[in-house]
């Protein structure tokens, strides 16, 4: 089975308002919000809003300025961004760390940005098996219209491609 998912991660303070406003898919896991971002949905987030997507890091392709500003938008001030490329248990994981706009950890395994945020392991799990990440495994599948899997989930807002703002 494959993990393939990009998301920003951050305490559950965020505006469920903006969320909505931009169609962005969220699952809410032990007082932190995944915000997971769709290849399709970000391509025409970046259409409707006109920010740059060229990428400031080498291996997070969303590691750009429209992320920064939906970041922004949704009241993440301390976040992670994290990548995931898996299947059968070969592949990789990048992530990073924003304060404020400002990159403060670079190239880094998920588990040390979670650990960098807050995120408490749970008896013998990981901080990424604490916060549930194993569950959300691909993107697209919270962005479906019809047949959203966040519509399955008491604890998601599900996400949609916008035609417009």
């Amino acid at each position: 089975m494959g993990h393939h998912l990009t998301a920003l991660i951050g305490k559950d303070t965020i505006s469920r308002s903006k969320l909505k406003e931009y169609g962005l898919a969220v699952a809410f896991e032990k007082g932190y919000a995944i915000v997971i971002l769709d290849d399709e949905a970000m391509d025409r987030l970046d259409d409707l809003l006109d920010k740059d997507t060229e990428a400031l890091g080498e291996n997070i392709e969303w590691d750009c300025e429209l992320t920064l500003f939906l970041a922004k938008e949704i009241g993440l001030g301390v976040f992670a961004l994290i990548k995931t490329d898996y299947f059968a248990g070969l592949g990789e994981q990048h992530a990073c760390v924003y304060d404020g706009g400002d990159k403060k950890l670079d190239n880094v395994c998920i588990n040390t940005v979670l650990r960098e945020l807050g995120v408490e392991c749970e008896g013998e799990q990981d901080e990424f098996d604490s916060i549930n990440l194993s569950e959300y495994r691909q993107s697209e599948i919270y962005y479906w219209n019809p047949g959203n899997w966040a519509d399955k989930k008491e604890n998601m807002i599900g996400g949609r491609v916008l035609d417009s703002l």
